[in-house]
């Protein structure tokens, strides 16, 4: 029987997204901002945020799925770019922790095609 995650995304891990997302920065003076989860993989995900963190930053984001219980992810800013659609900024995150890529199968099928507005 094939997997959703292998239906999806034949040999790829990084599979759409469009989930509203809330972060927060580890360390004193931790920023807090709203924003956009775009694509999630096992190792990792692409947040659009109205504010930007740095490289290193340590982040815990949580994803308010809309068919299960907001997930708590935790990890650290890869890296950072400003997008051309919007004034906010595109950030990589590599998570602490792996994802089951069942786990990511499961929430991608749930969470696109987009049918909610952006957040922001």
């Amino acid at each position: 029987m094939t997997t959703s995650f292998e239906r999806r995304r034949p040999g790829q891990g990084r599979l759409p997204i469009r989930v509203p997302a809330l972060t927060e920065a580890s360390g004193a003076g931790g920023a807090a901002g709203r924003g956009e989860a775009q694509n999630l993989s096992a190792g990792g995900l692409l947040l659009e945020l109205e504010h930007a963190l740095r490289p290193g930053d340590r982040v815990q984001v949580t994803l308010s799925l809309s068919r299960r219980p907001p997930l708590v992810l935790t990890g650290t800013v890869a890296w950072v770019q400003p997008p051309s659609d919007f004034s906010g900024r595109t950030l990589g995150i590599t998570f602490s922790n792996e994802l089951p890529g069942e786990t990511v199968a499961e929430i991608a099928d749930a969470e696109y095609p987009p049918w909610r507005p952006r957040p922001f």
